[in-house]
């Protein structure tokens, strides 16, 4: 018999059950799955509910993976906390300098009025006041977008004012500068 007759040749009939018996599980109505196309089915709400499943499967192997890094002794968290520990170590021995550095006293400032205060709002914003005798003038600043329209939103550009005419001749030379500085900054936020 050659390769091409045994091809041919028929399986034997399977006998048929007897009345009443039932045939076995693993013979009864066997089931061939479907073939599939590769891309998964073709109906659009089924195709939407695989995609979102592969997702949450994507989504539970990348938590899967981290939680495994976890428990590794060099895992990145242990590093970072490392990392932090070092840096809260160094905050705290830099307040603690910082804590034993000598106070310098303050110094006195005389009263003095602020007056002659006007605020415009507007495309061009202004506040001008006076601070004793020394006037001072902030604008807005406007800034371009880029394709050329104005945007209203700038930065504060002071125009005019010196907060160093301000500090008493009185303030020894050594801290007249660091005075001038704040009142500047002051002056600033008002």
């Amino acid at each position: 018999m050659g390769l091409l007759d045994f091809l041919k040749r028929k399986a034997p009939p399977e006998p048929a059950p007897e009345p009443g018996a039932s045939a076995p599980a693993s013979t009864a109505t066997k089931r061939l799955p479907k073939p599939r196309d590769a891309d998964g089915p073709r109906d659009p709400a089924a195709r939407g509910r695989l995609d979102q499943l592969r997702k949450r499967r994507d989504l539970v192997a990348f938590d899967l993976e981290r939680a495994e890094a976890a428990h590794r002794p060099d895992n990145p968290w242990a590093q970072r906390m490392a990392l932090l520990d070092d840096s809260l170590a160094t905050i705290e021995a830099d307040l603690a300098a910082l804590d034993a550095l000598p106070r310098e006293t303050p110094i006195p400032l005389p009263p003095t009025p602020i007056t002659d205060i006007v605020a415009r709002a507007g495309p061009e914003a202004t506040a001008r006041f006076t601070i004793g005798d020394e006037p001072f003038a902030f604008v807005e600043e406007t800034d371009w977008d880029q394709r050329g329209g104005p945007v209203v939103r700038g930065q504060w550009k002071q125009e005019s004012g010196d907060a160093a005419r301000l500090v008493p001749a009185a303030v020894p030379p050594e801290r007249r500068l660091a005075l001038a500085d704040h009142l500047a900054a002051s002056a600033t936020v008002f």
